[in-house]
Order: C-alpha cells, then sequence, then structure tokens
C-alpha cells in the first residue's frame, strides 16, 4: 500500500517535471533568440 502511494505521487511528480521542462525549453529558446538579436545590434555586447 505504502509503496502504491509512493509510486502516485512520482508518477504526478514526474508528469509536472516534464511539463516544466517543455515550458523551460521554450523560455530558454525565447532569451537565446533575443541574445541573438542584441548580439545582431552590438548592444548586448557593449553591455557585457
Amino acid at each position: 500500500m505504502k509503496i502504491n502511494e509512493n509510486m502516485k505521487v512520482f508518477e504526478k511528480m514526474h508528469i509536472k517535471t516534464r511539463r516544466n521542462r517543455h515550458f523551460l525549453e521554450r523560455f530558454i529558446k525565447k532569451v537565446a533568440k533575443t541574445i541573438k538579436k542584441f548580439g545582431n545590434q552590438k548592444i548586448f555586447l557593449q553591455n557585457a
């Protein structure tokens, strides 16, 4: 019984992290695109 409960909790966590990973990937891509855009304008290099 106890092991079964732990598995359910683990499954919930796994689904959550998978959703978070998808969100993080999109966020990182957005940030990378922004940095690239700034790099092209040479503003990012001046501020670095």
